[in-house]
């Protein structure tokens, strides 16, 4: 056949009902959700730094005066999702009235 037929974007090479279709794009996300690699449990203090949009040198001095939550493993500082949610969450202005 000829190669300009095929790519015509006007021709239907394929007849589906909206339901099967439906069923072939949930089936593809879920496959593409299924196959997504694991969040990460803790980050490292410069991932955390770049996460929350401040120095390393930073958030290393808050670990050490002990003003947010943190897990250290040896002289290293690692911070799990909930860690960087409540330093967020601290750092929340009120609303000016």
């Amino acid at each position: 056949m000829d190669r300009e037929k095929l790519l015509d974007p006007g021709k239907m090479i394929v007849q589906l009902t909206v339901g099967e279709l439906d069923e072939i794009v949930k089936a593809v996300v879920t496959r593409a959700l299924d196959n997504q690699p694991p969040a990460k449990l803790q980050y490292p203090l410069e991932q955390a730094a770049a996460m929350l949009n401040m120095k390393p040198y930073m958030l290393a001095q808050r670990c050490r005066e002990k003003t947010v939550p943190y897990h250290r493993i040896g002289h290293l500082y690692f911070f799990t999702q909930e860690d960087l949610q409540e330093i967020l969450a601290k750092s929340a202005c009120g609303v000016r009235e």
